[in-house]
């Protein structure tokens, strides 16, 4: 009898903290809505100013690069600059993987006794690190990259026309 009272007990302490819970939910966002709305579209004014000025900032290129042919070439250089930049980090990367584990385990070997846990750590760890690191690397190489090519399918398409 008092394994059921416990059950119906705990049941409908669930049922008043959800409601409880859920009007608590409720009366807040009441009150905070308002005023969370009005600070965040002054922050998404800020944010469409930011892009107006982006893209104008992007046609200024644009319009420079299609006057100057000179420029065009630079930036096809810079493309394809940016792209073996890109394999390059992903080769040193991939041979960072296969290469500092069996370094370490090298090292791990000769000197057991001495760095013992510390280095299965580190060969453990390294699989996940070296891959993090490329890509935070590789990020802002692809991103210009990017970048550098929608500009240039821009002065192409306007050229072409």
């Amino acid at each position: 009898m008092g394994d059921s009272s416990y059950d119906f007990t705990s049941w409908v302490r669930w049922a008043i903290s959800v409601v409880v819970v859920g009007i608590a939910i409720n009366l807040i966002s009441t009150f905070l809505y308002p005023k969370l709305e009005k600070k965040y579209s002054k922050y998404s004014a800020s944010q469409r100013q930011k892009i107006q000025e982006r893209e104008k900032k992007f046609n200024t290129q644009a319009e420079i690069i299609k006057s100057d042919s000179n420029k065009l070439l630079e930036l096809k250089i810079d493309i394809i600059r940016f792209q073996l930049n890109a394999a390059c980090i992903v080769a040193v990367g991939l041979l960072a993987i296969n290469i500092f584990p069996v370094l370490v385990q090298g090292l791990y070997l000769y000197q057991h006794d001495i760095f013992g846990s510390f280095l299965e750590t580190i060969i453990t760890s390294m699989h996940i690190l070296i891959p993090l690191v490329t890509l935070i690397f590789l990020l802002p190489v692809l991103d210009t990259t990017r970048y550098y090519k929608r500009l240039l399918s821009v002065v192409d398409r306007d050229l072409n026309l």
